[in-house]
């Protein structure tokens, strides 16, 4: 019986690998959730469009990161500057989220 299980649980690894390949090699999106700096197309949601605010934010960290800073460095530039984490502006913005937004006071 234990290695009919396995054997399932081997079938059913294989059939979810190959699926995800396929989604990425035809270009589509992996996960359900679009990452910081996008957002779901309100026509469309297989769809992500650029969320504006995030973006910039995003852009202003790849900038950090070419000019030599480092993610402690980064992330305390931004502190600094009181920009918002990602957390609490999906909340702002609607989008349901798992984690508690951090304690910056």
């Amino acid at each position: 019986m234990n290695i009919i299980n396995e054997w399932y649980a081997k079938d059913t690894s294989k059939k979810i690998r190959a699926v995800m390949k396929s989604k990425g090699e035809a270009g589509e999106h992996l996960c359900t959730n679009p990452p910081y700096g996008y957002m779901k197309d309100p026509d469309n949601k297989k769809r992500w469009i650029v969320d504006g605010e995030a973006a910039e934010i995003v852009k202003r960290i790849f900038a950090l990161c070419l000019d030599g800073y480092g993610p402690s460095q980064i992330a305390r530039i931004l502190k600094e500057d009181s920009v918002i984490t990602p957390t609490i502006h999906f909340q702002q913005i609607g989008r349901a989220t798992r984690n508690a937004p951090p304690d910056n006071g």
